[in-house]
């Protein structure tokens, strides 16, 4: 999937907030406070400092994320892993809270781990 056809997509959402340059704290704290149903980050770079905090918060209080398949038709939720160091982040991250997925759903095919 595209970057602009994910755009289409978040923008079927409610209060999305695809900001780039704002830091990540900042839209997660977006998000986490419900001024915004989404988050979209680009590719770039995970790093320790910056993740950490934001995956020990984000599960407990239902932020799923998803990037784009293999083949590029779908999303999948995935969980973003703790890096040791940076490491390169290959495609784009919709982060929403986990009741915003049917709402997604009606817009793009959604693949969700296993309960």
């Amino acid at each position: 999937m595209m970057l602009r056809e994910t755009l289409r997509v978040v923008a079927h959402l409610e209060r999305p907030d695809a900001q780039p340059d704002l830091s990540i704290g900042v839209t997660m704290g977006n998000l986490w406070s419900d001024a915004h149903v989404a988050q979209l980050q680009g590719a770039g770079h995970y790093s320790p400092w910056d993740n950490a905090p934001i995956i020990g918060f984000d599960e407990p209080v239902g932020i799923v994320h998803l990037r784009p398949t293999a083949d590029g038709e779908a999303l999948e939720q995935f969980r973003i892993p703790v890096p040791g160091r940076v490491v390169r982040r290959p495609s784009h991250v919709l982060s929403l809270h986990r009741s915003r997925l049917p709402q997604l759903a009606e817009a793009v095919p959604v693949q969700l781990l296993a309960a």
